[in-house]
């Protein structure tokens, strides 16, 4: 059991699928870590950064290890930047801070130890992040994913930022030729190649996961905007939190449109079209002018319920409902709620990192599935018991959308990240006995 855990791939005992299940060993064979850091130096300037890069790129490059029927394969490397020491080094996976000792890697001790904000971007959207530091005031571990010619660039910018309680885990795609093209693997054995590279993803999403020193981690996008005092309330939750089978859920909102859900609805359901869009958010979505928009989104709940009552904002409940958004707005204690994660939903959430709780599934790659999967294990587990922050939100901020997405929405059916979510879920449930809707 890799990290002392009882991964689900040893419930389902066919061995064609078990490999495919266990997604710490998929992440292990992906990322190659070790204890070791070296070879690490200081960086104290975007330069040394750089040439930390540069001087060391043999030890730091990640060949492809996985051959599986749904995986990738993309040559890369790999190094991590920890501001607070000013320490550029290899990829290190910290140890668990689990609610018991399961394995020799573990840290002693089931207490709530904190949290820290995990997510990942590439170079094009670095605007969001002097937002971001302004409303989250903990520690951070973010995953930047760059091509070899963006390193320069990335490194004056992560020199720049004016915040030490960070971790940087650096993903670089290496060059591509015809002999390295990243492909993928589709369930007929065929592979589908993809010349320009993919996005990785849900193995983003795990270099900052185990990456953390806290206990806890808040997975978000970088599209999400928090509420300005949300780490202190999290931390005011610890009591709560030291049960590792809590999940402890974000609502979600937005500027109006047709994919949030107005709260005078009585059905609660989408809101009809048309309407009028608030004019920032407008100009953010058509022309990618978005400082005015992401400006005007609120710091707390009071100002939310005034954009809310205006009509300028609304509840995001596709793939969100993770409580009644008009009895959320009610609620003015300062107790988590009840909340509840249904099938196909990918809510954001402050989740503990243990041996015994999932990571994101790394066969996933740019678009589609790719959080479901992850709360697909959580209900597949039958061990989790979901709450709902009861003041604090994520904002989902008007953005222009990606070329991925776009291609997802249109192939939804066929598209390949859509074949091996369902395939996981329908194979979990199968071989669990959990019902689906």
């Amino acid at each position: 059991m890799l990290y002392g855990r009882a991964s689900l791939s040893n419930k389902v005992k066919n061995p064609l699928i078990q490999p495919i299940l266990n997604e710490k060993a998929l992440f292990r064979d992906m990322v190659q870590y070790s204890t070791d850091a070296s070879p690490s130096q200081q960086c104290a300037s975007a330069d040394s950064i750089h040439h930390y890069f540069t001087a060391n790129q043999p030890s730091l490059f990640v060949p492809c290890q996985r051959y599986d029927r749904y995986s990738f394969c993309q040559e890369y490397y790999l190094f991590q930047f920890n501001a607070s020491s000013s320490t550029c080094q290899r990829f290190v996976r910290q140890p668990c801070r689990p609610h018991r000792l399961l394995s020799s890697i573990d840290i002693r001790g089931g207490l709530y130890r904190g949290v820290t904000l995990t997510f990942m971007l590439s170079l094009n959207r670095m605007n969001r992040f002097p937002y971001i530091l302004q409303r989250w005031h903990g520690p951070i571990s973010v995953a930047f994913f760059v091509t070899e010619r963006e390193v320069p660039a990335l490194a004056e910018k992560i020199a720049a930022v004016p915040r030490q309680n960070v971790v940087y885990s650096v993903y670089v795609r290496r060059n591509t030729t015809i002999q390295n093209t990243p492909w993928h693997k589709l369930p007929s054995g065929l592979k589908r190649y993809f010349p320009k590279g993919v996005f990785p993803i849900n193995l983003l999403r795990d270099l900052t996961i185990e990456s953390i020193s806290t206990s806890h981690y808040l997975v978000i996008d970088v599209d999400i905007f928090l509420s300005e005092r949300i780490y202190d309330r999290i931390n005011s939750y610890g009591h709560w939190l030291q049960d590792e089978r809590l999940i402890l859920l974000l609502p979600l909102f937005g500027y109006r449109s047709n994919r949030t859900t107005s709260l005078n609805s009585k059905s609660l359901q989408s809101t009809p079209a048309p309407f009028l869009m608030n004019p920032a958010a407008f100009r953010c979505y058509e022309k990618d002018d978005c400082k005015e928009a992401w400006e005007h989104i609120p710091r707390d709940k009071k100002t939310l319920k005034k954009g809310v009552s205006r009509g300028d904002f609304a509840a995001v409940t596709r793939y969100h409902y993770v409580i009644n958004p008009a009895i959320w707005m009610g609620f003015s204690v300062s107790v988590p709620m009840r909340g509840v994660v249904t099938e196909n939903m990918e809510p954001y959430a402050v989740v503990r990192r243990s041996p015994r709780n999932p990571i994101f599934h790394p066969f996933f790659f740019d678009y589609g599935g790719d959080k479901m999967s992850f709360f697909v294990y959580l209900r597949s587990m039958k061990r989790y018991t979901s709450f709902v922050m009861p003041i604090d939100f994520g904002f989902n901020i008007p953005h222009k959308q990606t070329a991925v997405s776009t291609q997802f929405r249109k192939q939804k059916k066929t598209h390949p990240m859509s074949v091996f979510y369902h395939y996981m879920k329908y194979t979990l449930y199968d071989s669990l006995h959990i019902r689906t809707h």
